[in-house]
């Protein structure tokens, strides 16, 4: 400067440089021997800022990424199907006692063992977005070494059951239709005192609920409302045993369907079947009546099991036809090839099944009633109907074709469908908001 100068002078000069070269946080000068000390805010150069900037960024984003992986493994996420959660794949907690309150539980991995509680109203597996339990660990996998509390346990037709809750009965799985073993209602739905379905004897058929409150009904009770494939794995497995066939000549029954009494009977005692030869006709004299195989019914048994409320017996007329009168087709259980009975599967009260026609498709309609065999449902056998060979004379029920695109499916027939009812009838004439007082549903899981 030519001159002692100003401290401000010092200051201007000194932060002019500053801004060229590394920051300091203060500088010292001795001036006329005199201390003073500069001080001022950390100064960076352009390219430090940007680095800066970078550094900054980076770095948060790494912690926000480390953050939100471990949460993965404590909180549920939304995942992309509506009113559920997901757990990761890797959700394996090892230490016990862990409990985690969730709506569905997702397993995006090949196996996972949970050694704690673990409530979920649903599993899903990612790989194909099918409901599932495997149980004995042959495929996808979720192993609870602790309690399994489900809302709603569903499981898919790509997945098999070993046991089936109360209420319900295990159904061998069917390679035509796709599914394995599965659970379903022994009887049809009933309603307890919470609006939720159940299935015990004594019960009376839930009815008057149209077909989206019984699939919702359903899920609240931890299943879901019957498929087709479900329904036909049944009757195809009713058909095929050969206790069902009343007389060795493919007469099946009709259930309580002759309209006598004219309305839905309460759900009947269970038989004993176990002394049963399910490889004969029921007419066959190694299915006579003892206590060990009830099926017929008679010798004094006033309940007459099979029969139960429908004031018949296997010793009356062989009738198919809804004549008024008792009649051997209103036997109102079948038992599938594992002995396991179902009750009401044909007659009583229709069932929804879950499944929509579509019309003008694949459905042909006609306002009548036809049998199986008619020319028009070529092909129908196998998807929805019983054997070609077989008529509603063999009591194996007749088609309804869709009036209307949409239309829910019902199954089975009530008591006043006669010849109709079976397990294979199907009406694809009712939209899922219709509501009738012979019309319920069953669940499966």
């Amino acid at each position: 400067y030519g001159r002692s100068p100003s401290a401000y002078e010092i200051y201007t000069a000194f932060t002019q440089a500053a801004k060229s070269f590394i920051p300091r946080s203060c500088a010292i000068f001795d001036i006329n021997k005199e201390i003073m000390v500069l001080s001022y805010k950390e100064k960076y150069p352009p390219v430090m800022k940007t680095i800066r900037f970078f550094s900054v960024f980076i770095f948060g984003f790494l912690i926000a990424a480390m953050l939100y992986g471990h949460m993965n493994y404590l909180l549920p996420k939304k995942p992309d199907l509506a009113s559920s959660y997901a757990l990761p794949d890797k959700f394996i907690p090892l230490v016990a006692p862990v409990y985690a309150a969730i709506g569905e539980a997702r397993m995006l991995g090949s196996y996972a063992t949970f050694s704690g509680t673990l409530r979920a109203t649903q599993f899903i597996d990612n790989s194909n977005n099918s409901y599932f339990l495997d149980p004995n660990a042959t495929g996808t996998s979720l192993n609870v070494a602790g309690s399994l509390i489900a809302n709603n346990l569903v499981i898919s037709d790509n997945t098999s059951r070993g046991s089936c809750p109360t209420g319900y009965i295990l159904v061998p799985g069917s390679t035509t239709f796709g599914t394995k073993d599965f659970c379903v209602m022994k009887y049809a739905a009933q309603q307890d005192a919470n609006k939720n379905p159940t299935s015990a004897a004594g019960g009376t058929s839930w009815v008057s609920i149209d077909w989206y409150e019984a699939k919702a009904a359903c899920q609240r009770a931890g299943a879901h409302l019957i498929t087709n494939a479900e329904w036909m794995t049944i009757a195809r497995n009713i058909e095929a045993t050969k206790i069902n066939d009343l007389d060795n000549s493919s007469h099946y029954a009709n259930g309580h369907a002759n309209n006598n009494p004219g309305s839905a009977l309460t759900a009947a005692t269970d038989p004993v079947v176990t002394g049963c030869n399910l490889t004969a006709a029921l007419s066959d004299a190694s299915n006579a009546w003892s206590s060990t195989c009830q099926l017929r019914g008679t010798n004094g048994n006033t309940s007459d099991y099979g029969y139960s409320g429908t004031n018949s017996n296997y010793s009356s007329a062989l009738s198919y036809q809804a004549s008024g009168t008792a009649t051997k087709s209103e036997l109102r259980v079948a038992v599938l090839s594992n002995g396991q009975t179902i009750h009401d599967f044909a007659g009583n009260v229709w069932q929804w099944s879950d499944w929509q026609c579509t019309n003008g498709g694949p459905w042909y309609y006609t306002a009548a009633w036809l049998d199986w065999n008619n020319g028009n449902l070529t092909g129908y056998d196998a998807y929805a109907g019983g054997s070609l060979t077989h008529t509603s004379a063999n009591g194996i029920g007749q088609y309804y074709g869709c009036s209307a695109s949409g239309n829910a499916a019902i199954r089975g027939g009530d008591w006043s469908s006669g010849a109709i009812a079976e397990p294979f009838p199907l009406a694809l004439d009712y939209a899922p908001s219709f509501v009738l007082g012979s019309v319920g549903f069953r669940c499966a899981m």
